[in-house]
């Protein structure tokens, strides 16, 4: 394949923040005229296309254009922004809690409020907070929790340092009368 036309288009998310597209039209070797930069050629029918986010291009470090001039004639393809690897090191503490069934809304969201606070330890890298997902009942689901907790943690020790710190003790001093049930997951 090969590209045999290319238009831009743009997307306004507001403000001075846009998106910018080129649509790609891809073409067979063979349906390819010979290109003349001196005429336009139609764009074959019925052929995919891509469209391919681009952002400004930024002035390059040494160069002597201003980044203005550059930024308005010139565009670099762009992906989403890569993940970085998972460390094979990598701990995920999950954590599923059964709440009382007489607690008060109140209590409830003091309950919530206790679990996101564990967000604010220095030693973990994410937390993620949630409820039994709507989805279909299958044998091998298990949706009797009422919160469940996923902490990373970089290493063994960090999970170690999560364990004392401050904070989750406080969470745990106040909030263990909300729960009947605790359940922890640890995998590394």
């Amino acid at each position: 394949m090969h590209a045999a036309g290319i238009s831009r288009s743009v997307k306004d998310l507001g403000g001075k923040r846009r998106v910018y597209f080129f649509s790609v039209l891809l073409s067979p070797p063979e349906t390819l005229p010979l290109l003349d930069a001196s005429r336009r050629h139609p764009r074959p029918p019925k052929l995919p296309r891509i469209f391919v986010p681009i952002l400004p291009w930024s002035a390059q470090a040494g160069s002597s254009r201003s980044r203005s001039r550059l930024t308005s004639r010139r565009f670099r393809l762009c992906g989403p922004a890569p993940k970085p690897p998972l460390s094979s090191t990598m701990l995920v503490h999950t954590v599923f809690f059964w709440l009382k069934p007489d607690l008060t809304a109140e209590q409830r969201a003091d309950f919530r409020r206790g679990v996101e606070s564990l967000a604010t330890i220095k030693s973990t890298e994410k937390v993620l907070i949630g409820t039994p997902a709507a989805v279909p009942d299958r044998p091998v689901i298990d949706k009797s929790f009422s919160v469940g907790l996923t902490v990373l943690c970089k290493d063994v020790a960090a999970h170690n340092a999560y364990q004392v710190d401050p904070i989750h003790l406080a969470f745990i001093e106040r909030c263990k009368p909300y729960w009947s049930r605790v359940q922890v997951y640890d995998c590394e």
